[in-house]
């Protein structure tokens, strides 16, 4: 038996280790990639990332740190996706190794500029458009008999930014005054300081992952309630959910975080949408509403 063979032409080496230590056909491991796609996310555009990768020893192309971005992008979408074919299925695991106690899912919408695809090098047919962004928080916090800051913050009492956050509760941003309040800015800065500081009772922060899309909510809530399943939250004690006026926030809540709204057993303050402990909630409202009438 011959022990040659006969081969085509390799068209370049290869480093018979790359599988062990996860290399792809872009030569780039792990940790490097993951710097090249935050570099592709937020910076401008795809030749600034480039150019700050340069700066980092790291030579690349912004057409190679496109092609990159675009890859994981569309691998992370897809495992998104399976996540919620799972959920649905109701085979998702939790990832977690124990249940958080306190946890909070908040739920925004953003605007954008986009782009039509497809139309070469450039911005062709420019579009505003709405994406959606979800951040789902596990906090650390005392259980309170009495609300620890029964007062609003010194900024709510401010007549016009209240006007402003009422007009924003209510669904609508409305015009702006012409006037911004150049007085209670003024103040409001002068009394920056001595807001930064932690206020009474205020949760702790310990974890916070995001997710944003540009799906409608009927799209966007099964992404939502996957990655809080996945987190564990469904079994937290003590659960909130925050959001502006939008419709579809509460659409979100309503159909896949029924049992989240704050009720007199979770003790938790919702302050977005006025959401919240009910009797604080009652109390708040009430001078949020006077300021506002006050103008």
């Amino acid at each position: 038996m011959s022990r040659f063979a006969t081969v085509a032409t390799a068209a370049t080496t290869f480093f018979p280790l790359r599988t062990s230590l996860r290399l792809d056909n872009h030569n780039f491991s792990p940790s490097l990639l993951h710097r090249i796609v935050e570099a592709a996310a937020r910076l401008g555009s795809f030749a600034d990332a480039s150019f700050a990768l340069g700066l980092a020893g790291v030579e690349i192309s912004p057409c190679q740190v496109q092609r990159i971005a675009v890859e994981i992008g569309s691998e992370l979408v897809r495992q998104r996706d399976h996540k919620v074919l799972l959920r649905r299925r109701r085979q998702l695991p939790v990832r977690v190794p124990s249940t958080p106690v306190v946890v909070a899912v908040e739920v925004d919408g953003g605007r954008l500029r986009s782009r039509k695809p497809g139309c070469g090098r450039g911005v062709h047919h420019q579009q505003g458009k709405e994406d959606k962004v979800a951040c789902l928080v596990t906090l650390k916090s005392r259980v309170y008999k009495q609300d620890p800051q029964p007062q609003p913050p010194a900024s709510f009492l401010l007549p016009r930014r209240v006007q402003r956050l009422v007009q924003q509760i209510k669904g609508h941003a409305g015009d702006k005054p012409q006037d911004e309040g150049k007085q209670e800015d003024a103040s409001a800065t002068a009394s920056e300081p001595a807001q930064r500081e932690p206020r009474p009772g205020a949760p702790r922060r310990l974890v916070r992952t995001c997710l944003a899309s540009m799906a409608d909510s009927r799209g966007f809530g099964p992404m939502v309630a996957a990655e809080a399943q996945e987190r564990d939250f469904y079994r937290a004690k003590r659960k909130a959910f925050l959001g502006d006026g939008a419709r579809y926030n509460w659409k979100i809540q309503k159909v896949y975080f029924r049992d989240v709204l704050c009720g007199p057993q979770h003790k938790i303050s919702c302050v977005a949408n006025l959401v919240m402990w009910r009797p604080v909630a009652t109390a708040w409202e009430s001078r949020l509403l006077a300021a506002r009438d006050a103008t």
